[in-house]
């Protein structure tokens, strides 16, 4: 990871008090947010451990503090599958400058067998792993207005703006990316957020929601686990 001077983790300090913000994601690993690499971990162009940049809680190989695989990969293309083959239709949603997120039914659909989809949200597949970057824009409204969504581009994902480059990105649930995700305009996810790569020209904020599972975003368990299905 190149950059770590860029990230900010503004978790809420435990019970409200100073110090260190809580690990909302793995708790049962880490006590207190930060990163974790299987790679290095880069700051103002150094390993951030070599050069005594590193934030407290932060571990990469070079600390000697390698994360669990399954912290730092992606869902693979089962799992991807298993939600692919309960997407709603995107049609409506995608125009010729790409996929406009506001634009997304917002009703929820019926309920369906657990676990793949728990009921009160929808999934949507956008793009081919062989063509150009699918560009992403406008913001869908958080539940109530909404329910939550997720959203998985297939290949590389750029969020532009819209055609008038005013138009920031939002989302309640998971945005997936199997290849790069290119933000080039702002982008506010409220859940998680999977990409193969990031490269992040736009303000970029993430929030972690710990749902239940019947408000989760559809699929999302089965994401977490990369691929193993929870019964």
């Amino acid at each position: 990871m190149s950059g770590r001077e860029h990230v900010t983790l503004t978790s809420p300090p435990a019970n409200g008090a100073l110090g260190a913000a809580p690990d909302l994601a793995y708790a049962g690993l880490y006590d207190q947010a930060a990163v974790h690499a299987r790679g290095r971990i880069y700051a103002r162009g150094q390993e951030e451990h070599d050069a005594g940049l590193a934030p407290a809680g932060d571990s990469d190989l070079d600390a000697g503090l390698v994360p669990p695989v399954e912290l730092v990969a992606g869902p693979g293309p089962a799992a991807i599958g298993d939600l692919a083959a309960h997407a709603s239709d995107v049609t409506a949603a995608l125009a010729a400058d790409g996929l406009d997120l506001s634009l997304l039914d917002p009703a929820a659909p019926a309920a369906v067998a657990a676990p793949i989809l728990p009921a009160g949200g929808r999934i949507y597949v956008v793009g081919t792993s062989g063509a150009g970057p699918t560009p992403v824009f406008g913001a869908r409204p958080p539940a109530p207005g909404a329910c939550r969504v997720t959203v998985i581009v297939l290949g590389d994902c750029l969020v532009t703006g819209g055609p008038l480059g005013d138009r920031p990105a939002a989302l309640t649930g998971s945005l997936i990316v199997a290849g790069t995700l290119t933000v080039n305009a702002p982008l506010e996810v409220t859940g998680s957020l999977s990409a193969g790569r990031v490269v992040v020209r736009a303000p970029l904020a993430v929030t972690f929601a710990p749902w239940t599972d019947q408000g989760a975003p559809p699929g999302v368990l089965t994401v977490r686990t990369t691929g193993r299905r929870r019964q």
